[in-house]
């Protein structure tokens, strides 16, 4: 812990490093003139000239004798909740900002190659063509690490800058291919896939993400399917196009994470599961009626799969009674059409559950589904000792589903802090440390019962999990927001985080 006088030279030395030797470079490429995005590429790709980034004087200030290998770990730090390092719109991404502070910082950065090895890029009709050059330095900085990278298109059809023209800079280094995410804004623009060389081995890629709304080219199919194909390591496949999935020749047996985004039948949904045995994550959208003619087994028992995203339009109650899931922990349900009145199919969900002996930790209900209160407090019941999570937005307001009576099943009463009992008899959901409610609540709810059960869960004893994360969004039939005892809930939400 550094005394008072050093940390008043850690901040000399702040202020000067960013006064007397640090160049702006929150150059924005949408818009940004030519000759600024170049400056960037040139003081990116030239290690030796160091562009005005002078060494501090002062060697004796605490953070000057930080070891490399520690500075190291703090630079990747700024980027470990990142999936990719953003590029765009901004040259502001952590790489380049550390980059920039003084010439000690800047060589240990661009030394770093795992600071470098992941990257995003969004294009929009503004974007310079030099952003293309700034990839290049970007990539060379990667030395020979394994490379992730993903190109959006925001906007419009192709210009200057397309996805094929960024995707071209990565051809050369598609050995080193890692994760790999794509996002076309229109199907009529060129894939770039064409480029990319025949009967290659993708030795390193783990995960590809397609996104485009239609493919017309047999070739690129059969070409994603190559890829595929020759990616020993491939364990995620994103794919979300209109064009089906079983037009794609893919090594199911080998993926655990698998995200399809066009509307499947039931069997398809069942045939999936059991063509990817290893499966811990799908996300499908699933429609409940089977082809014609098909058979369906039941129910389907698949032991691996721990989390799983439905949007399911028809009966969900078809659905559970297709599945025996042992290992599901995370389960989120999404309804295909807003105006669609879906009931929740209690008695089928809670054979599912008792079928399955799974436990869930994390339960979220999306959009219509028609809940009421006592569907509610029954899978809360079922599933009070594990769940952790509990997430319910209902885009269709007019329709309660949270009351009073859920609240006040939530709330620990006195005797608990005691007896550690609800006074059902079992303690409810000890475990419950995020609790979301988004437009299904209606001002029939009483202040009252809300803060109850926020008081007794900021601060319970030992063996309940405390709420870390509260969001509860009241609405009157006008659709303004209602509370009366704001001052008793800002009081509470001391505790935890809480969104009111």
């Amino acid at each position: 812990m550094p005394e008072f006088g050093e940390i008043k030279h850690i901040e000399q030395a702040a202020d000067a490093s960013s006064t007397e030797s640090t160049p702006r470079m929150d150059i924005g490429i949408a818009g940004a003139r030519s000759q600024d995005t170049l400056e960037v590429v040139q003081a990116v790709s030239d290690s030796n000239s160091i562009h005005g980034l002078e060494q501090p004087p002062h060697d004796n200030y605490p953070i000057q004798r930080i070891p490399p290998e520690l500075l190291e770990e703090i630079f990747l730090c700024c980027i470990a909740d990142q999936d990719f390092v953003q590029l765009e719109p901004a040259l502001n991404s952590p790489p380049l900002v550390i980059a920039s502070v003084c010439s000690r910082w800047r060589n240990l950065a661009l030394g770093t190659p795992s600071l470098w090895c992941s990257l995003s890029i969004t294009i929009s009709s503004n974007t310079s063509i030099a952003i293309e050059s700034l990839i290049d330095a970007w990539i060379q900085r990667t030395s020979s690490s394994a490379l992730s990278f993903s190109i959006t298109k925001s906007d419009g059809l192709d210009k200057s800058v397309s996805v094929a023209s960024v995707l071209r800079r990565f051809v050369p280094h598609y050995p080193r291919w890692k994760r790999v995410r794509l996002e076309y804004s229109d199907w009529r623009s060129d894939s770039g896939l064409m480029v990319l060389p025949d009967n290659a081995l993708y030795a390193s890629l783990e995960e590809i993400s397609l996104n485009r709304g239609w493919w017309t080219e047999e070739s690129d199919i059969e070409l994603i399917s190559g890829i595929l194909h020759s990616a020993p390591r491939l364990r995620n496949l994103t794919w979300n196009s209109q064009k089906g999935f079983t037009y794609l020749h893919c090594p199911w047996g080998q993926m655990t994470s698998v995200s399809l985004g066009h509307l499947v039948l039931l069997d398809e949904a069942i045939s999936i599961l059991e063509m990817c045995p290893n499966l811990s994550y799908a996300s499908l959208a699933i429609h409940s009626r089977a082809t014609p003619g098909s058979t369906l087994r039941i129910p389907v028992q698949h032991r691996c799969i721990r989390s799983l995203d439905l949007l399911v339009q028809g009966g969900m109650g078809h659905l559970f009674q297709q599945l025996e899931l042992p290992s599901l922990t995370n389960l989120k349900l999404r309804t295909g059409n807003s105006d669609y009145n879906m009931y929740w199919p209690n008695t089928a969900f809670r054979s599912f559950i008792l079928r399955s002996g799974c436990h869930l930790q994390a339960l979220e209900f999306i959009d219509s589904l028609y809940l009421s209160p006592h569907d509610i407090i029954d899978f809360l019941k079922l599933n009070s000792s594990s769940l952790r999570t509990l997430v319910i937005s209902n885009t269709n307001s007019k329709h309660i589903c949270v009351t009073d009576e859920v609240f006040n099943y939530l709330t620990l009463p006195h005797d608990t802090f005691a007896s550690n009992k609800h006074a059902g008899g079992d303690c409810a959901c000890p475990n419950l440390s995020w609790l979301i409610f988004r437009s299904c609540i209606i001002s029939s709810c009483t202040d009252r019962a809300i803060t109850d059960m926020l008081e007794s869960r900021s601060n319970p004893p030992a063996t309940f999990a405390r709420l870390e994360r509260v969001v509860i969004e009241v609405l009157s039939r006008n659709g303004r927001r209602l509370f009366g005892s704001r001052d008793r809930i800002n009081q509470v939400g001391h505790h935890s985080e809480l969104c009111i």
